[in-house]
């Protein structure tokens, strides 16, 4: 089923200098997408875009057939889900953080239920994060306050899910649990897109890649067919090398 639409999407910050430029593509459920390209490419801006934080200067978004713009704040609030690259700086526990993602299903003037209790618990549990539910979110290393965002972000229970470079502040160990969180997340039907600068990490779970360069869409499709070091090496200036290891491709640079 058709999750997302996007057709000639223009923005920009500036009258008359556009950040993106005729964006356009097609996005299903049960599919994770990486957004590559250089710093100031338009890749956290177009996820904004999705998200409802922004309206284009030109150009339609559709979820489902339906203008994103007419639906409300709150169903939007069921159906996107957001993990920004910076942490909160709030006085909240970690549990008390991640409980606010239950918002767009608790009743106006209504407590939490002892549903929403148990999936936060559940959620903390499965990202190795239950030993610090009670800990002030300040108090985290950078890593463990990403996996934060991303808990709060799993516990909305949206159908489509934007990550902003998730795994940049990640020491190794949290970086494999969040790739292995996302990829659970096509399991269980959701639509996944996140930015990164790493094209070994769109190989590792990416179904599909989207390669920005200038604002525009320089190439989409699967992403064993994009990632190609010709394409690489030209939007980030430097030279890359393909290596093949046991039906595994790896992308290099030559130093």
């Amino acid at each position: 089923m058709e999750a997302l639409r996007v057709e000639k999407l223009v923005f920009g910050y500036q009258p008359d200098k556009p950040v993106l430029i005729d964006v356009d593509f097609k996005a299903e459920y049960s599919t994770i997408i990486a957004v590559l390209g250089p710093n100031g490419a338009g890749k956290s801006t177009l996820l904004k875009l999705l998200l409802g934080a922004y309206k284009p200067w030109r150009g339609r978004i559709f979820v489902e057939g339906r203008d994103l713009y007419k639906i409300d704040i709150r169903e939007r609030a069921k159906i996107f889900s957001w993990v920004p690259q910076e942490s909160p700086n709030i006085p909240l526990s970690v549990y008390e953080y991640v409980l606010l993602g239950r918002v767009p299903h608790v009743g106006f003037l209504s407590q939490p239920s002892r549903s929403d209790t148990r999936i936060v618990e559940a959620v903390l549990e499965s990202l190795g994060l239950k030993w610090a539910m009670n800990r002030p979110i300040q108090s985290l290393s950078g890593g463990e306050k990403q996996l934060v965002l991303i808990a709060k972000a799993l516990v909305q229970e949206s159908k489509i899910m934007l990550l902003d470079e998730p795994t940049s502040h990640l020491d190794l160990g949290n970086k494999i649990r969040v790739l292995k969180t996302i990829r659970s997340l096509r399991e269980q039907g959701l639509l996944v897109i996140y930015t990164t600068h790493d094209p070994n990490e769109a190989l590792l779970i990416a179904d599909k890649t989207m390669i920005i360069h200038r604002g525009r869409i320089e190439s989409f499709g699967d992403t064993k067919d994009i990632l190609d070091t010709e394409t690489l090496s030209k939007i980030y200036g430097i030279d890359l090398e393909q290596i093949d290891i046991d039906n595994r491709t790896y992308i290099l640079p030559k130093l």
